[in-house]
């Protein structure tokens, strides 16, 4: 069941990975109803692998310190998607950025007007594409990280 939840959160990923500018509800929601069941698959059983071998007195201190170290874990891992996401979103709206010269001619009427609203109207544009290279950088990066949970749960299972 492990494997298939791997497998099923990878697929949602792959599905994200494909995102752009242009995304209805449906795009967002469908990959997240099948993540939600794909996670469901792994940590439904990683619970019960997890409180299997407590004995039942020891399984409500188990089960608090399961609670505990899975919630600080997530806000670790929130807490380093975030920054990542930061980070490389300005990296990304410096890259975009660096093609915008007076020199460009494709940006040379926005430029010349002289409008702020005209500039701070492109800087929004350069903003929206940095975050969503930066969306789909992370979902590539998640996918990968899903393949090598499913590679070391395939080796643990081949070692049992």
């Amino acid at each position: 069941m492990l494997l298939a939840g791997f497998l099923i959160s990878a697929f949602a990923l792959w599905q994200m990975m494909h995102y752009t500018i242009v995304l209805s509800a449906s795009d967002i929601v469908w990959p997240g109803v099948i993540q939600g069941f794909g996670l469901g698959l792994v940590f439904v059983p990683l619970s019960a692998l997890t409180f299997s071998p407590l004995a039942p007195e020891l399984r409500a201190d188990g089960t608090a310190t399961y609670s505990l170290m899975r919630n600080i874990g997530s806000s670790i891992g929130i807490s380093i998607v975030q920054t990542l996401m930061t980070r490389n979103t300005q990296i990304s709206h410096a890259d975009l950025g660096a093609n915008v010269t007076p020199f460009n001619p494709a940006i040379q009427p926005m430029l010349g007007s002289g409008s702020h609203y005209a500039i701070a109207a492109l800087n929004a544009s350069i903003t929206q594409q940095a975050s969503m290279i930066t969306y789909l950088n992370d979902f590539k990066a998640d996918v990968r990280r899903d393949a090598a949970r499913h590679s070391a749960s395939a080796a643990h299972a081949a070692m049992d």
